[in-house]
């Protein structure tokens, strides 16, 4: 998370300079937070202004993504990759009446493990405490990757395979999983592959395979 608090450091700063005559509050429904005002890029953002719902005849523009109006306080932007900030104007019956910068991420790179198990070498009681995957990102985007599928292969110590699953749907371990996992000696491994997430973009990616070994 290093670099994302420096990211967020920067960005207080930069727009704790800004104009103090901001008169309705910009936030993205779809960040984690909403106290910060960044966009990602190439991802649906959803940005609801406050304080509209009295006023008619409002909109939106930006400079660096398509907007979609929702309605007079909801707009949807979609940044360019290639920006780095995204200025956006209000203007009400044809005047515009406010300024709000917003810092353009890039989508981010996440990993998956199973639960909060960060070693290579876990026991069995840990694996079966940990039975979901868990998407592991610095990203402030809510949901911005969500685990479609994975396998589920056992193998021993030598690396033989004992067991091949089929494909399973969801993020978490099976019954059948865990009775055989139950099963397994010190040395053995499970190999989690296959592992299939889907983006904010809607589009399906593969993610790396990892082992984790009995002790």
């Amino acid at each position: 998370m290093g670099k994302l608090k420096l990211i967020i450091v920067l960005v207080i700063i930069a727009f704790s300079v800004k104009e103090n005559y901001a008169q309705y509050s910009f936030e993205n429904r779809n960040l984690i937070d909403q106290q910060y005002q960044l966009v990602y890029a190439g991802c649906k953002n959803e940005i609801i202004i406050s304080g509209l719902s009295d006023i008619h005849h409002a909109y939106l523009t930006s400079s660096a993504s398509a907007v979609t109006q929702l309605n007079d306080s909801t707009y949807r932007l979609k940044p360019r990759y290639r920006s780095h900030m995204d200025t956006l104007r209000l203007f009400i019956n044809d005047e515009f009446v406010q300024k709000e910068l917003f810092l353009v991420m890039h989508p981010p790179v996440s990993s998956v493990r199973l639960g909060n198990i960060d070693s290579e070498r876990v026991s069995i009681d840990t694996i079966l405490n940990n039975s979901n995957l868990n998407l592991i990102t610095e990203s402030l985007y809510k949901d911005y990757e969500v685990i479609k599928s994975f396998q589920i292969i056992i193998m021993n110590a030598a690396g033989e395979k004992i067991k091949t699953f089929p494909i399973t749907n969801g993020i978490s371990l099976t019954k059948e999983h865990l009775e055989i996992i139950k099963t397994l000696k010190k040395g053995d491994q499970i190999e989690i592959g296959d592992i299939k997430v889907r983006s904010a973009q809607g589009m399906i990616r593969r993610k790396p395979n990892f082992i984790v070994t009995v002790v």
